[in-house]
Formats: C-alpha cells, sequence, structure tokens
C-alpha cells in the first residue's frame, strides 16, 4: 500500500480538468511502478523504449481509500490516461498489460509552480558540459593524468565520513527511502551507503541535498527516455551521477517558463 499519496492539482486542472481524481491517482501509482528497478516487476523493451508489467490488481492494493470492487474499475481510467496521450500500453499474447510514459507525461511531472516567498533554487557546484571530460569523483578512477593521489582520496573520503553526523548520514538515507520505497532496502546499516550519504554532504548542503533528492530525483527517475547514469536510487548511484544529473536537471529546466524553479548552476 502507498501510505502517502500526492499530485499537484494546479497541473491537471490546468491540463486536463475533465480527468477525475481517481484516474490521476492511478497515473502516480502507474509512474512509481514504472520507475521501480526490482527483479520482481518484469519489463521488456519494445522499439527501443522500457514497457513495466501493470497488475491491476496491485494498483487496487495500492489505493484501498478509493475502494475500487474490481479490476474494472481501472481498466477505463488506464485507457483514458492513453487516450490523453499520457501513458501508451502493449498487451502481451497471454494478455498481461505493460505500459511507459510519455514524453508528455513530464508535463505533470515537471511542471512545479514557485510562489512569491520562494526563492530560487541554487546548486553552487562549478559548471558541468556535457562535451567536457567528468571530473574526478571519490569513489571512481579515471585513467587520465590527476593531481589527487590515492592517498588524498582516501583523506577526503575519511574526513568526510568523519565530518558528517550519524544523524545528517540518516537523514539523507530516509529521504531515498520515503522517494523510492520500492527499490529501498536497509541502507541504514550499509557501510556503502552510508559513507556514499557522508561524501554527498561534502558535495552539497543539506537543504539542497534535500531539494535533488526529494523533488527532482522522483521526477527524473520515471522518465523513460532520461538514461540511467542520469537517475539515482540510493545515495551511491546520487553520488557517481551527481554531475551528471544536475546537468540534465539544468538542461529540462531550460525548457521551462522563467516563472518556474531554475537551479542555477
Amino acid at each position: 500500500m502507498k501510505y502517502f499519496i500526492g499530485i499537484n492539482q494546479k497541473v491537471w486542472l490546468d491540463k486536463y480538468p475533465k480527468v477525475d481524481l481517481e484516474t490521476a491517482l492511478i497515473f502516480d501509482i502507474i509512474k512509481n511502478f514504472c520507475a521501480v528497478r526490482n527483479n520482481k516487476i518484469k519489463k521488456f523493451i519494445l522499439d527501443n523504449e522500457e514497457y513495466t508489467w501493470i497488475n491491476y490488481q496491485m494498483i487496487i492494493d495500492e489505493l484501498p481509500m478509493l475502494k475500487f470492487r474490481s479490476k474494472g474499475s481501472i481498466s477505463p481510467r488506464v485507457n483514458l490516461l492513453k487516450k490523453i496521450g499520457l501513458i501508451k500500453t502493449f498487451r502481451a499474447p497471454e494478455g498481461s498489460i505493460y505500459i511507459r510514459l510519455t514524453e508528455k507525461a513530464s508535463e505533470l511531472i515537471f511542471d512545479i509552480p514557485v510562489y512569491k516567498n520562494e526563492q530560487a533554487v541554487h546548486i553552487d557546484e562549478h559548471p558541468v558540459h556535457v562535451d567536457e571530460q567528468p571530473p574526478v569523483h571519490l569513489n571512481e578512477q579515471h585513467n587520465h593524468t590527476t593531481n589527487i593521489n590515492h592517498t588524498t582520496i582516501s583523506n577526503i573520503n575519511i574526513l568526510a565520513v568523519a565530518t558528517a553526523t550519524a544523524e545528517e548520514i540518516n537523514k539523507i538515507i530516509t529521504l531515498f527511502k520515503e522517494v523510492s520505497p520500492f527499490s529501498y532496502k536497509d541502507y541504514y546499516k550499509n557501510l556503502t551507503e552510508r559513507k556514499s550519504s557522508a561524501e554527498l554532504l561534502s558535495r552539497l548542503p543539506m537543504e539542497k541535498l534535500e531539494i535533488l533528492i526529494t523533488k527532482f530525483l522522483p521526477k527524473i527517475n520515471v522518465m523513460p527516455y532520461i538514461p540511467k547514469n542520469c537517475k539515482a536510487f540510493k545515495p551511491s548511484e546520487l553520488l557517481k551521477n551527481l554531475d551528471r544529473i544536475i546537468v540534465k536537471i539544468k538542461e529540462i529546466q531550460q525548457k521551462r517558463s522563467e516563472e518556474k524553479i531554475n537551479i542555477i548552476i
């Protein structure tokens, strides 16, 4: 069961005013299932597009407050989502339904309004350009020449872990637990994930990491046309892909109006 339900009512009302609440919530569940990377969730590639197996009973189980009595209540709403262009469907020979999100679905995912008392979001990192070589990460080795030797890297890793408090590390892990419940495992005792959380805190302050993890990762992670190296479902993946993710967010934000949240790198 999904414990917390959240949809952007303004976007749905502005773009799809005839869609009812139940359909919008079903879309939210489908979006989450499409983002899952788990052996229990079947996926396949068709025409270079990834489709995810969606069991209507799972949707019913995820939304008990809607009191759907049968799969017949789900089917017409899925068809409506397909009709308005938010999803594509494929029916396997045995009758299973597979679904993928369309690019049009990003309108609902990235259309986040900013209120007058809100400020722009800044991530104070040096610019990263797609055509440049990636920077040296603390947990990666590169063939190109660098002044950072293995001893220095080890010292930086130790310093990051030492300066980050257990409470801060636990908070980072909790944020991932909340935004990626389907793929989450017990990271609190996982040394790699705790170390990665500490190193993330050495790259960005907590408040900006929280915005990145809670506002942007859930949206980027469910978009099938964004490459996997621009996604993150756990702290170690965010640390590894951080620069690419920031670049991708900047690219997406450039396509939005000036009234929307802007990330200035």
